[in-house]
């Protein structure tokens, strides 16, 4: 099963991303800390949609659109800037993502970030003591789990050697990039 393929073919990479975003996360000490580490999510997710949203097949993933987040960051970044914010740094350097297989590797990334995103969010609120601005890591709720397994389900789908190869490698070149992007913001 690809879903599975995925877990293994990506775990350096996404162990390697896990241990910067903990690390920062930890350093939180006030909420202007997790304002930036909100912008940098956001700078990096949101080219990442775009690209996704040109390459996703609708057909073969209807609920495409209620996977989308950014909206969510940009939500959690006004009320934690109180809407003063200008400025968002994007990233530039980013994987392929150009056909559906790719799209698939991509939200790999983001839809199992969901299942970390329960974490990360009591992490914050220990430190800010307080839920304001973590939309984006409850993004699914109590329905985290369903979501999750329903984007499996996508994975496993029959895809011809070369479509699951598109689908290891972005997944892949996603959790790079996205290292990168944090490594370049500290």
């Amino acid at each position: 099963m690809l879903s599975a393929q995925l877990k293994e073919f990506t775990e350096t990479e996404h162990q390697s991303l896990e241990k910067a975003l903990v690390r920062r996360i930890k350093a939180i000490e006030e909420e202007e800390d997790y304002l930036l580490i909100i912008k940098n999510f956001l700078g990096y997710l949101k080219p990442i949609e775009l690209l996704t949203d040109k390459s996703v097949d609708l057909h073969r993933m209807p609920d495409y659109p209620h996977r989308r987040k950014t909206a969510l960051l940009e939500d959690d970044l006004a009320k934690l800037s109180r809407g003063a914010f200008t400025e968002l740094t994007v990233c530039t350097k980013l994987p392929e993502i150009s056909t559906h297989e790719q799209c698939l590797g991509a939200l790999y990334v983001l839809e199992g970030s969901t299942l970390g995103g329960k974490v990360i969010s009591k992490m914050i609120v220990d430190k800010l003591g307080s839920n304001r601005g973590t939309a984006f890591f409850n993004s699914y709720g109590e329905n985290t789990f369903h979501m999750w397994n329903s984007f499996k389900l996508l994975l496993d789908q029959d895809l011809t050697d070369s479509q699951q190869g598109e689908v290891l490698h972005a997944a892949k070149d996603t959790f790079a990039c996205f290292k990168a992007w944090i490594d370049e913001q500290n």
